[in-house]
């Protein structure tokens, strides 16, 4: 292996400066690590405060000509509701359906498949069904919410927001159809709030100690519903706060790559002569390698043994032993 090696005082001067600039990478690398858990806790903060009135507060104080001591948590023209009563119906995918896989097809949406809050369907599984099978009912539209009721990702939904094309759910997920589609972004926001919908599924989920969820764990979730002004509102405000999180979570992915590479930038700049400026006083690099390879001809030489010559068996032995 090739090495370049820096004069003594240059060599100083760049560990020096490597010390100083990895320390501030290190202290940007725990800045940074700290952004996630400030962004959850953000994202929850949204949730809770939508869910309980708190983001539609002084709009409702100004529209009722309210004082400042009504009380965001329980506004009184919220109606409260059971998902089974806002539904048509809650459903689960049928068994079964692993023998249709295929590698083009419906979208067959899986737990995996909700694993933020949001369904993804990039590695989505497909299926190819036969004409006349049982569990077509779990045919997916827009406005329906999807609800992980087994596995590790247990309580997780989804929104589907969007045509998606023909899908279906698997076993392990939920399908909740509103009767009202304008009701499905509050419905999906009330369920996926950690003091509202999750709290009550993680409790049935866990509390028991079974990870999963039964149908009539969803369907007994209650809502309390803002009229429909406020409720459009509610969601609007929402969306546009995620969207800030949604940003800053992008500039913070970016600057997350860009100190991950920093220090093996830093590195490199380092051993190509560019970090620190370079002195001809200093004392050629070919001045040390003669004191290290004079040093190592020392220590090889003081290492070997110190060994006195044997003396020889002849003639003149036996001679004096004559």
């Amino acid at each position: 292996m090739q090495i370049v090696i820096a004069p003594d005082k240059e060599r100083d001067r760049i560990v020096a400066k490597l010390e100083k600039l990895l320390a501030k990478v290190d202290q940007a690398q725990a800045r940074l690590e700290k952004i996630p858990g400030i962004l959850k806790q953000f994202r929850m903060a949204v949730l809770a405060a939508a869910c309980s009135g708190g983001l539609t507060r002084e709009w409702r104080l100004k529209k009722h000509n309210q004082d400042r001591d009504g009380s965001p948590d329980a506004p009184v023209d919220w109606e409260e509701h059971k998902i089974k009563d806002l539904s048509h119906y809650v459903t689960s995918g049928s068994r079964g359906w692993a023998k249709y896989y295929s590698d083009k097809g419906p979208y067959f949406i899986r737990a995996q498949d909700i694993k933020a809050d949001s369904l993804n369907l990039e590695n989505a599984a497909h299926v190819e069904l036969p004409e006349h099978i049982e569990g077509k009912r779990t045919k997916v539209q827009k406005g329906d919410i999807l609800v992980t009721i087994t596995g590790a990702n247990v309580t997780k939904t989804a929104l589907v927001d969007s045509d998606i094309g023909e899908a279906y759910v698997n076993q392990h997920v939920a399908l909740i159809r509103p009767k009202d589609t304008g009701l499905s972004e509050y419905l999906y926001l009330w369920i996926v709030s950690p003091k509202h919908g999750r709290q009550k599924l993680l409790k049935d989920a866990y509390g028991a100690g079974k990870p999963g969820l039964n149908l009539d764990n969803i369907r007994t979730i209650s809502v309390n519903i803002p009229p429909a002004e406020e409720r459009e509102l509610i969601t609007e405000r929402t969306r546009q706060l995620f969207q800030i999180a949604d940003q800053l979570d992008h500039r913070y992915q970016k600057a997350k790559t860009h100190i991950d590479h920093l220090t093996q930038s830093i590195l490199a700049k380092a051993f190509r002569g560019e970090l620190v400026p370079q002195d001809p006083n200093d004392e050629p690099a070919s001045e040390l390698l003669k004191r290290i390879k004079a040093g190592k001809a020392r220590q090889e030489a003081e290492s070997k043994p110190n060994r006195k010559p044997k003396a020889k068996k002849g003639r003149a032995s036996k001679k004096a032993a004559v």
